[in-house]
């Protein structure tokens, strides 16, 4: 969900409702604002209203990026638009040539992209795991790209 909050535009990605006793709840919840990358914490009282704003999505494809720049091509009209790094955040790492997706307006300005609920990737690398390290779960890191074999960056 996005909402506005102090005249600025913020992504809600965490929510949880106390009620602490006999006190007043509050509604404690994680948000970044975009361009993504800043992540806030606020806890909103229970007489506190928040307003949710209202974004247009439009479906668009993805074609190709240079350098910082992505563009993106309107599956209706053929119009095209490109949005930097900036703009949109973690999601460049999941684009993929030819992929649809819901590029998200607010007043009239592109915010960011909503990527689709599953895309495939490939994991291309890992770390050897540790001889006898089963006590718990051995987070390992990885290097993967996406599973067409585009010559798409790493991504760690």
């Amino acid at each position: 969900m996005v909402i506005q909050h102090e005249g600025q535009l913020f992504t809600i990605f965490s929510v949880d409702h106390r009620t602490p006793g006999n006190k007043r709840g509050s509604m404690p919840n994680a948000h970044e604002k975009p361009p993504y990358g800043c992540h806030h914490r606020y806890r909103f009282r229970a007489e506190e209203f928040v307003d949710r704003a209202i974004l247009d999505e439009v479906e668009f494809e993805y074609l190709y990026n240079e350098g910082d720049d992505f563009h993106f091509m309107n599956t209706k009209n053929y119009e095209q638009m490109q949005m930097s790094r900036e703009e949109l955040g973690e999601s460049v790492y999941y684009l993929i040539p030819s992929t649809l997706v819901k590029v998200e307006f607010f007043e009239e300005k592109a915010i960011g992209v909503d990527l689709p609920d599953t895309m495939d990737m490939k994991v291309v690398q890992t770390e050897p795991t540790l001889q006898k390290a089963t006590a718990s779960a051995v987070m390992k890191p990885q290097r993967w790209r996406p599973a067409c074999g585009s010559g798409a960056a790493f991504r760690e």
